[in-house]
């Protein structure tokens, strides 16, 4: 089932993001700024005060208290705190709480670093100013997207877009792009080098010119120039930005001599790196600490598990926990009774899981259930879902269970609906997402 989970949603991703940084190589700037744009991050370390309200024409304010004041933006996270709490929680075995404050500590120092970035960004760049309200900083707390950061320049009908991408799979996306083998016969693409770091710029065929330079080990510096009449000024306007001081500050210049870890050295190790104002080690050492987890708890959820069900013994050996924690997908834990599907009993979890809405959606909508044909039920006195498929060689029923961001799943091969229902009641339900909530 493993590979089945890797087959799954390895290829998924791997495909939107190569397919973003092929078909959309021209308009990435704009896409990654209307992210930042509208995301809550880019606002967080603000202190300007939140404007007023529109009036509306014929309504009262609900306060009119003349002494009221106006909010603050958000404070930034503590990152100190989170790494202190993490530490605290791993600890007193509370595992999923050093994982969630590990989260948080990770995308807070992201940011961190995010405006370390736009400190080093020029307030002009081709002879045009910032626009400071579009600054944008995103941290997706993900392996695969984890920070971006965006800049425009606007000024006498000509724009500047700048985005700093810390993303492994878009910058690998982009490698491709580098090898001089690339080039279109339209004269619309073709590789370059600035600043020492190959890359490739492109033209749309009107006047916007794209340039990217993968740089570090996995991220990308791509410059979008509106308005522009050739080449030229486009390499000129890539000149206003030192691309190293980026590189120097999304690289971590320390070496281990030894992997051999746990959670907690992890974050002990992260604590002391940003205490050194070293932010990707800490980085680093959160994101080592976070898989390891991961682990953790997937192990914790196999020992829960009953070894024998209905007669069948689980196989030790054939248990798995994978740590997946790019976001999308954290803990995925699986075990299986007996041996052939025409008599078996499977139980997976996933954390963090993509089916969470439709599932949940299904279970609190009699009407969506009924049209369906699925029922619900109530295992361990949490609600759930079972589908019997009756088209399946070997009776298939699938009960799904949906709590907070997990999704437990047991499916039954060989056995009554009745018999599933009573042996899905022998599975800790609660006590699992006691454990990972």
């Amino acid at each position: 089932m493993k590979n089945a989970f890797i087959f799954i949603f390895v290829p998924i991703l791997f495909i939107s993001v190569q397919h973003s940084a092929s078909a959309q190589f021209g308009g990435l700037g704009k896409k990654l700024k209307q992210a930042a744009e509208k995301a809550v991050e880019k606002e967080i370390f603000g202190e300007e005060e939140v404007p007023d309200t529109p009036d509306v024409p014929g309504s009262k304010p609900e306060n009119n208290n003349p002494s009221s004041v106006k909010g603050k933006k958000l404070s930034p996270p503590d990152i100190n705190l989170l790494i202190t709490d993490a530490n605290v929680a791993y600890n007193n075995n509370k595992y999923s709480d050093a994982r969630y404050h590990v989260k948080e500590a990770i995308k807070g120092v992201e940011l961190e670093i995010g405006y370390k970035i736009l400190e080093e960004m020029p307030t002009s760049a081709a002879g045009l100013n910032y626009q400071k309200e579009n600054d944008g900083v995103v941290s997706y707390g993900l392996g695969f997207a984890g920070l971006i950061i965006t800049r425009t320049f606007e000024g006498s009908g000509q724009n500047v877009s700048a985005t700093v991408g810390n993303n492994s799979a878009l910058s690998a996306s982009y490698g491709y792009l580098i090898n001089s083998g690339y080039a279109a016969n339209d004269g619309n693409s073709k590789p370059v080098s600035i600043q020492g770091y190959r890359g490739n710029m492109q033209f749309d065929g009107n006047n916007t010119y794209t340039v990217a330079l993968p740089f570090a080990q996995s991220s990308v510096f791509v410059l979008e120039c509106s308005g522009f009449s050739d080449e030229n000024e486009v390499e000129s306007a890539v000149a206003d930005f030192d691309i190293k001081a980026f590189e120097d500050l999304l690289a971590d210049s320390g070496s281990e001599s030894n992997n051999e870890g746990d959670a907690g050295a992890y974050i002990a190790s992260a604590d002391s790196k940003y205490g050194n104002a070293d932010l990707e080690g800490a980085r680093f050492e959160l994101q080592r600490s976070l898989v390891e987890l991961d682990l953790l708890i997937g192990k914790k959820v196999l020992e829960m598990l009953p070894s024998t069900m209905d007669g069948l013994d689980a196989n030790p050996n054939a248990d798995d926990y994978i740590a997946n924690s790019g976001g999308f997908a954290g803990v995925f834990v699986e075990r299986a009774w007996g041996n052939t599907t025409d008599n078996q009993i499977q139980f997976s979890l996933m954390d963090d899981s993509p089916m969470m809405a439709m599932v949940s959606q299904f279970i609190n909508n009699p009407m969506m259930m009924g049209m369906s044909g699925k029922k619900s039920v109530k295992i361990d006195g949490y609600k759930g879902m079972i589908e019997v498929n009756d088209d399946s060689e070997n009776g298939e029923i699938t009960i799904n269970i949906p709590n907070n961001q997990s999704m437990l799943t047991l499916s039954f091969y060989g056995k009554s609906e009745n018999d599933a229902l009573q042996l899905a009641n022998q599975i800790p339900v609660g006590d699992i997402f006691a454990l990972i909530r």
